[in-house]
Parts: C-alpha cells; structure tokens; sequence
C-alpha cells in the first residue's frame, strides 16, 4: 500500500512540473510591454522575465519540452508502476488477464490524462493568467535555467522545424505582421475607458 500512495505521490510531482511550465507559459505570454519593464527592475527575476520575454522562441520550447518531459514522465511511469495494480483489481472482477492488463495500462493512462489536463493545464493556467506578474517572477528563473541546459536541444528542434516548415512552402522567417494605423484606431474607437482627448491624440 505504502509503494502504491508513493507512485501516485511521484506521479504527481510530475504533473505539478508541468503545471509549473504551463503557467510560465500562460504568464509570460499574457504580459504587456509595460509590464515588462516594470518587472525587468526587480532583480535578477524580473531580468530573467524581460530576457525570456525578448525571445520568444527560446522560452516557448523551453517550455514545450518541460511540458512534454513531464507528460512523458507521468504517464511511463504510471503505466509501469501502476497497471499492474490496477489489472489485479479487474482480475478479481472476474476479467481475464488478456483484457485486463491491456484494459489497466488504457485506464491509468486516462486517469493520468485527466489530472494532466485539469491540474498540469487548464487549472495552471487560469491561475498564472489572472496573477501574470507574480507567476512570471517567481517561474521565469526555471525556464531560463530549462533553457539554458537545453539550450542545444532548443536549436536542434528550431532548425528541424524551419525545415518542415520550408518543405511545406512557408516561411520560417517571416515574423508576425505589424499593426497598421487603421488597426489601431479601431481598437481604440472600440476602448470604453479612452476619453475623447485621448481618441483625438491617435486619430
């Protein structure tokens, strides 16, 4: 029993990892410009916030191969700790053992998806959403720190992925489109908290 709650404690541990660059995510993306800056001044956490914030593309891998580490994680090791588990119980219920074991490995693994999901996603990133600043400064260290270990990994799928994307007739170095002047004064004739001197000033 004790060996049982022990698993299910690592497995956890390991949710809660990705939850952490889940979050990271969420914050650092959910950041404005002025906020940024503001957090750049608060030592070397709010540094580390403004570096991953001007390169977007090294935080976001650093922070898809947590995710995917800790997802690969769970659900390995869950699966082999686990099922066995999990396909005595469906024995006992009279299933035989070509069902039941095939049948335990398919449930752990979705039981382990569902608290990936709930827990390591969508909670997370609620949660770092709503507290972007102080997700950012406490998480943005760890994914510098991801970053850097992985820093040749992070190159490796970057040029993998710019050659899928050739192949696919794209662009890996197009960059996002700038906002044009007409965009803008939709934006703002759309803002509620503007006044009029301020309309006046962009149009």
């Amino acid at each position: 029993m004790v060996s049982i709650l022990t698993n299910i404690a690592l497995i956890f541990l390991f949710i809660l990892f990705g939850g952490v660059f889940a979050a990271a995510e969420m914050a650092l993306v959910s950041l404005r410009e002025s906020q940024v800056k503001k957090l750049s001044a608060k030592g070397k956490r709010g540094a580390a916030v403004a570096r991953l914030s001007a390169d977007p593309n090294l935080f976001l891998s650093s922070v898809q191969i947590g995710v995917t580490l800790a997802g690969f994680l769970s659900a390995a090791f869950g699966g082999a700790m686990l099922s066995g588990e999990m396909a005595r119980l469906l024995r006992g219920i009279g299933l035989p053992a070509a069902i039941s074991e095939p049948l335990a490995l398919v449930l752990i693994t979705v039981i382990i998806s569902y608290f990936s999901i709930v827990i390591g996603e969508l909670t997370a990133k609620r949660l770092a959403m709503q507290r972007a600043e102080s997700f950012s400064l406490a998480l943005a260290p760890i994914v510098s720190g991801i970053a850097t270990v992985t820093r040749p990994l992070i190159w490796f799928l970057g040029v993998s992925t710019d050659v899928l994307v050739r192949a696919l007739g794209g662009d890996p170095e197009a960059s996002k489109q700038e906002v044009t002047d007409e965009e803008i004064r939709e934006l703002v004739s759309g803002s509620r908290t503007l006044g009029y001197e301020e309309r006046q000033i962009v149009d």
